[in-house]
């Protein structure tokens, strides 16, 4: 027997164990049960301030709700809040749904919304990464039962964007149970009540008072953190949704009665090169080599199978201010090896780069794919394998032990063009990457109150980096589900997916 089709019978075997046990535990509802997999709960449970975005954004939607939400063109709508519009260039007035209540009976109203601005403020939330991403706001004033003004220290033209990744809570039964309590037994506005968060299970009802209630009487998210046992399930019919699988599993999940799904995520994935040191990266000429020596439109053909498209920027299509006539650099092996001989490099050179594998899509695959590239104009790239804890360490601490790494630009959740370069630049504390004359530039674009000179100056900002070459953008990331035939209306808006829709046939 192979070691493949053997690794193959284990992970059927240890599926069916687990999925059973809970197939077995609520056999009454079997059938009015919506089942879906992820690779992992998120870590702060149902706390909506402990993170802003995977694996949270997968699960909190189906109780907790911001006041506006992304659409599938990366616009914003509304949600909790039905308008709003600016007082002047540091106020913005928002206008609340009516007739909303969070499933504890509690009131959704302007006092609810300021009492969550209110706590995000205070020394009490000074551990959770939501306090991070409303910093600018001043204060948050009640109007009347269903108005409320927020204030910011600069102005801030991408707020009504920002505040979806803002997750309301109903206040008392916050101040009784704090973040740890929530967490286990979350409450909001959505379709859906947790019965039970546990390690690898939360278990909810529908909420047919929900001012949206869902089409489906319960439903399920299981954590199976090995992708083959998500396909499984989706074979065996344990499952109806499986999330983050590889645009490979399409022949296998459409033999078991379902669909693969391809949404886009809203950001992009490559090298960033680490160039506060001293290396042969230093050189422009040498990042411009290494861009021009990667067939990107290869890569996006052969390992994602035309799904996706090719990053030609440091901004996803999606993305407010994606610059669509700025061109990547075309794919030219003999123009690279001419770059590198006038940059001292006529032999080639070493570089080392650390990467995360297996969040993504074919990950490794790329990175692999990139090596290869650049083995073909003389240079050699390490690939060290890192957890994303060390990714993360590294990021806060410049403790780098490479000369790059893998990255993202990412835009997501509110696809904030600009949002990558709080980090890609002079502004993050520990840069990998400082061009101080571009500083300003990346400054205006975040104060400027006009969307239209917003959108300019990102367009010279994109321009900009292309010219400095930071980094490799290779192609804009996908998010792959299996979706049982079972199934109907199911969409993935950017991670966010729309429960209340869903409905389950025979």
């Amino acid at each position: 027997m192979t070691h493949t089709r053997l690794r193959q019978l284990l992970t059927a075997k240890i599926v069916a164990t687990v999925l059973s046990a809970f197939l077995v535990a609520d056999a009454p509802a079997a059938e009015r049960t919506l089942r879906m997999a992820t690779y992992a709960l998120p870590p702060g449970k149902g706390n909506p301030f402990s993170q802003t975005n995977l694996p949270a954004i997968f699960v909190w939607p189906a109780v907790l709700e911001p006041l506006t939400v992304m659409d599938p063109n990366g616009e914003v709508q509304p949600w909790l809040a039905i308008d709003w519009h600016t007082v002047d260039e540091l106020t913005w007035r928002f206008i609340l749904r009516q007739d909303v209540f969070f499933s504890n009976g509690e009131p959704f109203d302007a006092h609810a919304v300021a009492a969550v601005f209110n706590w995000l403020a205070s020394p009490e939330a000074t551990t959770q990464m939501m306090a991070g991403e409303v910093r600018n706001i001043a204060a948050v004033e009640v109007i009347d039962s269903h108005q409320i003004e927020i204030r910011t220290h600069t102005p801030d033209i991408m707020l009504p964007r920002a505040l979806t990744v803002v997750r309301m809570v109903p206040p008392a039964y916050w101040r009784e149970v704090g973040p740890s309590g929530f967490g286990l037994r979350p409450i909001g506005t959505g379709p859906f009540i947790v019965e039970e968060w546990g390690t690898l299970r939360v278990r909810m009802r529908a909420w047919a008072e929900s001012w949206r209630p869902p089409k489906v009487e319960r439903l399920e998210v299981i954590e199976l953190a090995d992708a083959p046992a998500r396909i499984q399930g989706i074979q065996s019919g344990a499952l109806d949704i499986a999330l983050q699988l590889s645009p490979d599993d399409g022949p296998a999940i459409r033999m078991a009665s379902a669909e693969l799904h391809a949404a886009p995520a809203g950001s992009i994935i490559g090298l960033s090169f680490i160039l506060t040191r001293p290396s042969p990266l230093s050189d422009v000429r040498v990042r411009r080599a290494l861009n021009m020596a990667i067939d990107t439109e290869a890569i996006v053909r052969e390992l994602f199978h035309g799904t996706t498209y090719v990053a030609t920027q440091h901004a996803s299509r999606h993305a407010f201010g994606h610059h669509p006539s700025l061109a990547g650099y075309p794919y030219d092996p003999a123009a690279a090896r001419a770059l590198l001989a006038e940059a001292g490099y006529p032999e080639g050179f070493h570089f080392v780069a650390q990467v995360v594998v297996g969040a993504g899509a074919n990950d490794s695959a790329v990175y692999q794919q990139i090596a290869a590239s650049l083995r073909e104009i003389g240079v050699t790239l390490e690939l060290r394998v890192m957890p994303t804890q060390l990714l993360l360490r590294n990021i806060f601490t410049g403790e780098w032990r490479a000369h790059a790494f893998g990255m993202d630009f990412g835009a997501a959740p509110f696809l904030d063009g600009w949002r990558p370069f709080r980090i890609h630049s002079c502004l993050w504390p520990r840069p990998w990457f400082c061009d101080e004359s571009l500083t300003p530039l990346i400054e205006s674009v975040r104060t400027t109150f006009d969307l239209d000179l917003r959108r300019d100056r990102m367009h010279a900002l994109l321009e900009a980096y292309h010219e400095a070459t930071p980094s490799i953008p290779v192609y804009e990331v996908m998010r792959y589900d299996a979706v049982s035939n079972r199934v109907r209306n199911y969409r993935n808006v950017f991670g966010v997916i729309n429960f209340h829709e869903l409905e389950l046939t025979e």
